[in-house]
Order: C-alpha cells, then structure tokens, then sequence
C-alpha cells in the first residue's frame, strides 16, 4: 500500500455497508453503487457530499438522521430504484441536481427546516405531483420540478421565496398560497415557465 494510499485511509472511515465518510464521521462522501434495499444514514452525519449515491440503482429509500442539514450537488442522482426519502426535519438546503431523474420517488415530505431547493433539484421525478413548500423556504431554483408528475399541485406555506424563472419548466400546476399574506403579491403569481392556476387558501 502506498504512502498516500495509507493518507487516505487515515482520513476516512467506511461502515459494513461500504459507505465512506470524513475521520469525523460527519460528511457521507461516497456509496457504493452496488448499495441496495433501504440505507439509514448513522447519527451525527450532517451533509450528503457531492454525488454521493450518484447512480446507486438498486437503493430503494433512505433514512436521514436528525443531524442531517445539508443534501449537496447531485447527491441522488440518477437513483432510478429510490422510490423514498424520509428527511431529517432538519435538512436546509437540497443542492443543485440532489435528486435528478429519481423517476421512481413517491414518497416524500420537504423538511420543515428547508431554506434552499436547488437548481434541477427534482428535475425529472415524474412520479412526484404535489409538493408542500415549507414556510421557510427562501429559495427556489431553475428548473427545480421541471418534469416532476403533472399535474402538479404546490401548496405555499409561508411569504413568497424566490422562484427561479424556469422553476416548473413545461408543468401545469395548480398552486396554493396563504391568505392575508402581503408577500403573494399579483407580481409574483406568475407561471416560472409553467402553466399556474393560483389559489388562495383561506
């Protein structure tokens, strides 16, 4: 074994599963992509690197820990089998691409904690067609639904995020947002590349 060999492996750490993870087992760096059935990600993880389980077909679903708080670029992407995701409530950001073409995931619930949903975060997760924007979302990226299941119902819990231009590219969409908030305003009750019916929930 070389010297740098023996540098990586000082660094990091890998579970009976064949997950690897950072020294401080902090930082989920890589699955491998024979990793199949269900994974619960262990306590004290608190990132989903780049590309972790980038093409892991035969992951069914996943658990997150309660320390979870961040899913990075293109976490889950290209997961064809993942048909679940059982979040941590407080996950803040799902990176650009974290679950791009998952066309078999139907069952999942955005975390109350969510800040930020990337750019093509759920780009073609077409057998997702109602999702439940937590209140603290601030951001919403490009193409961040486009392709996901049609149509689409989006309920708004909270003030208006930013939504990206192309946030629901090619998607009819019925959308729901909160009465008597002064933030939904007609400027922002546009289509994000779409086709919108908006709704206010009284």
């Amino acid at each position: 074994m070389t010297s740098e060999s023996n540098h990586h492996e000082a660094e990091t750490i890998r579970d009976v599963f064949g997950v690897w993870f950072n020294a401080a087992k902090t930082v989920l760096i890589r699955a491998p992509e024979t990793l199949h059935g269900h994974y619960t990600i262990p306590d004290g993880v608190t990132t989903i690197g780049k590309e972790a389980f980038f093409g892991c077909w035969e992951l069914t679903s996943i658990t997150m820990p309660a320390s979870m708080t961040t899913v990075e670029y293109g976490a889950f992407w290209n997961c064809g089998g993942l048909t679940s995701v059982n979040f941590s409530p407080n996950v803040a950001v799902i990176g650009d691409y974290a679950f791009w073409d998952c066309n078999r995931l139907t069952g999942m619930t955005l975390p109350d904690r969510l800040m930020t949903i990337g750019d093509y975060a759920f780009w073609g997760c077409s057998e997702l067609n109602r999702f439940i924007i937590p209140s603290g979302v601030k951001c919403i990226g490009n193409c961040a639904f486009e392709g996901c299941g049609s149509p689409a119902e989006i309920i708004f819990c909270g003030d208006a995020p930013t939504i990206s231009e192309y946030a629901f590219y090619w998607m009819p969409v019925t959308a729901y947002y909160p009465a008597n908030n002064p933030t939904w305003t007609e400027e922002v009750r546009q289509d994000y590349g779409g086709s919108f019916i908006w709704k206010c929930m009284e």
